[in-house]
């Protein structure tokens, strides 16, 4: 698979998911090492609060492009749908990662000019 997109809640050590019974399953920086194999995705989008710890986990675990939020920073719902739907689109459309990515935050400065400011595209 090309392409990994959580949507989320993050904090700043771990991810959460939800496990088969309705309660939290936390992955950590090294449970990322442990489920990203010999061939990593291309791309990861991790929506969610506090990303940037786990998204450079995915990086160091050899994923090329990670999308995430800043390390110590919530996102607003608001802005965090409108940037997501914008960079599909723009993938969609033929754009390159990093021009897609400037799509998402052009669409979110538009909710909210700090909130764009938010997102982070690893490495830099």
């Amino acid at each position: 698979c090309g392409c990994l997109h959580f949507s989320g809640h993050g904090f700043p050590d771990k991810l959460a998911f939800e496990d088969g019974t309705g309660g939290a399953c936390w992955l950590d920086k090294q449970g990322i090492r442990d489920y990203v194999h010999q061939k990593p995705f291309t791309l990861v989008f991790v929506s969610a609060c506090y990303s940037r710890y786990m998204g450079m986990a995915f990086v160091e675990a050899g994923v090329k492009h990670v999308v995430c939020c800043k390390y110590n920073e919530k996102i607003k719902d608001g802005a965090a749908i409108k940037f997501t739907h914008h960079f599909y689109m723009a993938l969609a459309e033929g754009y390159t990662i990093r021009n897609a990515f400037e799509k998402g935050k052009d669409a979110a400065r538009k909710c909210c000019v700090k909130e764009a400011n938010k997102f982070l595209l690893l490495p830099h």
